[in-house]
């Protein structure tokens, strides 16, 4: 229904392209990328996502060709739908706007066909609402200033809030933001085995170093043996994980700094914890129970 206020298509939700390639298709025929009944994203399927709400280019050889060369460029809203919690990569999370929706109770529930015409009647005033919103932010953009540019929304924010005071009182948009982001941070890091071992040595009262292998023995003793083995298996990897959480843990007072250090130029993972991050550490500690 999102999709069709602003772009009709005959083609409704569709599953998650497996490669980039069909990906690109998708986005070179369609405004409003929509998939639906998302149990999990791949890591390919991440960073193809990444790139697509980024912009991004893409090329492949043409078919039934030796040396064409076919490009697609896009930058498409996309809207993904599924039960269980699937966006587990920061960087995805970090370009995400998560909207948990309402179970609707059984008295309230209506006939998809009562539903569709009840949204056909609806959708041209829905529409005119968000064009009278967009034209307020077309006016008022050049007045509004810029918002925090070490998020990856932070043009999505500004462009929002020069539009919101059509539809809400000012600073109701930026704190929805805020408010959702966080949540979408914990929803990165609960359940996340790394993180989890990430937090505790960053609490320590030194907080920690050592190299990725280290990091991995350190998980002995401190991890429930569940959570241990859903560890990656090798430095490599664990390496890989910790610098791709480094963003969503630094918003929690986390913060991961790698150096080179030694005779033989390891690379070393700091971990430590802001004061404010230790005192809620300490509060926590300290709580009954």
């Amino acid at each position: 229904m999102l999709a069709a206020l602003v772009d009709p298509s005959r083609l409704e939700a569709q599953p998650l392209p497996k490669d980039l390639r069909d990906l690109a298709v998708t986005a070179n025929n369609l405004y409003v990328l929509t998939f639906d009944n998302i149990s999990t994203i791949t890591a390919e399927q991440s960073d193809a996502l990444c790139r697509m709400a980024t912009g991004s280019g893409f090329g492949t050889r043409t078919l039934y060709s030796n040396d064409g060369l076919t490009v697609f460029h896009a930058k498409r809203p996309v809207i993904l739908n599924g039960i269980p919690d699937f966006v587990s990569r920061p960087d995805l999370a970090d370009r995400a706007v998560r909207v948990e929706l309402e179970r609707i109770d059984a008295g309230n529930r209506r006939a998809e066909g009562q539903l569709m015409r009840d949204f056909e009647t609806a959708a041209p005033l829905i529409l005119g609402a968000l064009l009278t919103a967009v034209a307020l932010g077309l006016a008022n953009l050049p007045n509004t200033p810029e918002t925090d540019a070490t998020t990856r929304l932070a043009d999505f924010e500004q462009w929002a809030q020069a539009c919101e005071l059509a539809l809400w009182h000012h600073g109701t948009f930026a704190q929805a933001l805020r408010d959702n982001r966080q949540a979408s941070i914990t929803a990165t890091i609960e359940g996340d085995p790394t993180a989890a071992l990430a937090l505790k040595l960053a609490e320590l009262p030194d907080g920690w170093r050592g190299t990725a292998t280290e990091f991995l023995a350190e998980a002995q003793g401190r991890l429930p043996s569940d959570d241990f083995g859903r560890l990656p298996k090798t430095a490599k990897l664990i390496g890989n994980r910790l610098r791709l959480l480094a963003p969503a843990l630094r918003a929690i007072g986390v913060i991961i700094e790698t150096r080179r250090a030694g005779p033989n130029g390891d690379r070393l993972f700091y971990l430590t914890a802001t004061p404010q991050k230790l005192e809620t550490a300490s509060v926590r500690s300290d709580s009954p129970g």
